[in-house]
């Protein structure tokens, strides 16, 4: 569903509400040129902040792999390859809770300069909010993150963990068979103090079972990718879910998008003993079967 809003600011965008387990919004620039005008401020803001003694702390100790240079969901996996336990959280409705005062102050204290500062309190947010979609928003977000990032780096390394995130989904690992609830509030109150609240919160045991960040799997040490075939489906059923125009549509197309990875799933398991259930032979023997329960 598609519809052209403007904010009090004068920033117009077209909005696309789309379904993907719950409603959300995603935000477009009105026009070309507005696109254009926001991917050339979001090279000089990435430049600024890469370049800046606190992100580079923060991308030396492994801890940030979404939206930032050669790193991605893979790393943000292989960081916990070798854990014990990992408890993850997700960051609810991140976008939304990156406040323009959030970003401009985190932007002041990196000492970036007053006209940069001023052109994306301008020009990059809708309604004083990161709107995903916006070709500046990963950039405004990772750099709103930063404080809270430091942070939980420090508390991590405080209790023995190993910290990662991945856009909105954090991390958290230990050699230790557990980690306490205690630590694990600990966690999720550094979070709330940065304007931030957490949900889907789970504790995954690699060593015992395959836990999954990401879509990437961790079982005992190895990673499990997903293959071609999955990703394909994958890709196919957000771009359906994306262009649902209702509500209906969308989780019709969900759950056929379901049922798709459960079906290429069973038959390629159950593929190299198909031409064996179909033979003569395997026939024979059912009948023999039958015959002996009569």
């Amino acid at each position: 569903m598609l519809k052209e809003r403007a904010d009090h600011h004068g920033n117009s965008a077209v909005e696309h509400r789309i379904f993907d387990g719950r409603w959300r919004s995603v935000f477009e620039p009105a026009t070309e040129a507005a696109r254009d005008n926001l991917r050339n401020l979001a090279t000089r803001v990435s430049e600024f902040v890469y370049s800046t003694p606190q992100f580079q702390e923060v991308f030396k100790q492994r801890a940030v792999h979404g939206f930032v240079p050669d790193r991605s969901v893979l790393t943000h996996a292989k960081t916990h390859q070798t854990a014990q336990t990992i408890v993850q959280m997700d960051i609810y409705r991140a976008f939304e809770f990156a406040r323009r005062a959030r970003v401009i102050t985190t932007l002041d204290k990196l000492g970036a300069p007053a006209q940069l500062q001023q052109e994306v309190s301008g020009k990059a947010f809708f309604f004083d909010l990161v709107p995903a979609g916006f070709p500046t928003s990963p950039i405004l977000f990772t750099t709103a993150m930063l404080p809270a990032d430091q942070e939980l780096m420090d508390f991590a390394a405080r209790q023995g963990f190993v910290y990662s995130r991945d856009v909105d989904n954090l991390a958290f690992s230990s050699q230790r068979p557990w980690i306490k609830q205690t630590e694990i509030d600990v966690a999720r109150e550094i979070l709330k103090s940065h304007g931030y609240d957490t949900h889907k919160v789970r504790a995954e045991h690699p060593t015992t079972k395959r836990a999954l960040m990401c879509g990437v799997g961790i079982y005992k040490g190895r990673l499990l990718i997903p293959g071609k075939t999955k990703r394909n489906i994958q890709s196919g059923l957000h771009h359906a879910l994306a262009e649902a125009p209702d509500r209906f549509v969308a989780k019709t197309v969900g759950l056929l998008g379901r049922i798709i990875q459960v079906e290429r799933r069973v038959s390629g398991s159950l593929g190299k003993y198909k031409e064996a259930f179909l033979t003569e032979r395997y026939r024979q023997r059912q009948q023999r079967r039958w015959k002996k329960r009569k």
